[in-house]
């Protein structure tokens, strides 16, 4: 059995702007946005084609946005699967008109998805905490003074329900690494810090980041086993 064969699935989360982007894509995909087939002396002379038909690539795409079948199902689904829905009136059975194709101005959908991206209304406060203490502690430069690679602050949520032994505090999680020169062992390393509910977010990203600014972080952090 293939290495591949025994990796299962690992679905992750994809931010509202980068889905966006996805969706413009796939909906405005024409026969440029794919790789030409061909030898280089065919598409130097100017001659283009795709591998698949263009309408076939339109159709796998618009499976993969909106009926959530990954890869493999994908391949398994029959002929004729997707069809080009004209609408039907509930009351008549009658066919209604197509709607016309849709288009937005550019500058527009740019400034949307810069918007979007910018966007942290979602986020509760361990989380607005955790990306702006990071956010310091890479501008700060201090891991990097101890011979150090951040690799990142995650917030750590309370999770009603479960015993007290299994949860933890609500706070956030710092992770940094040293590899001990050459071909020498990587030591790991974090931080486990507790956030104040009294607090406003910047009081605490202050509180947290001048803790871990004060000292050697290899002293003050938790080595831990990886």
């Amino acid at each position: 059995m293939s290495l591949r064969a025994l990796m299962g699935p690992n679905p992750r989360i994809i931010g509202d702007a980068s889905w966006a982007k996805l969706m413009a894509a796939g909906l405005t995909l024409n026969s440029e946005d794919v790789k030409p087939y061909g030898s280089s002396r065919a598409r130097n002379a100017g001659w283009q084609a795709t591998y698949y038909p263009i309408e076939m690539i339109r159709a796998m795409v618009g499976v993969w946005l909106f009926g959530g079948c990954r890869v493999d199902e994908i391949r398994r689904l029959d002929l004729d699967c997707v069809t080009h829905d004209q609408g039907i009136d509930e009351n008549t059975s009658s066919f209604t008109a197509v709607p016309p194709d849709f288009c937005f101005d550019v500058a527009q959908y740019e400034a949307e998805l810069v918007r979007a991206a910018a966007d942290r209304s979602w986020e509760e406060p361990v989380d607005t905490i955790a990306r702006l203490l990071e956010q310091t502690l890479s501008d700060s430069g201090w891991f990097e003074r101890w011979g150090c690679v951040l690799m990142g602050v995650s917030p750590r949520r309370e999770e009603p329900g479960l015993p007290e032994e299994l949860t933890s505090l609500e706070g956030v999680d710092v992770e940094f690494y040293q590899v001990r020169g050459p071909g020498g062992r990587t030591d790991f390393y974090g931080y486990e810090l507790l956030v104040a509910r009294g607090q406003s977010v910047e009081e605490q990203v202050w509180r947290l980041a001048t803790h871990i600014l004060a000292d050697d972080p290899r002293k003050t952090a938790e080595i831990q086993e990886r």
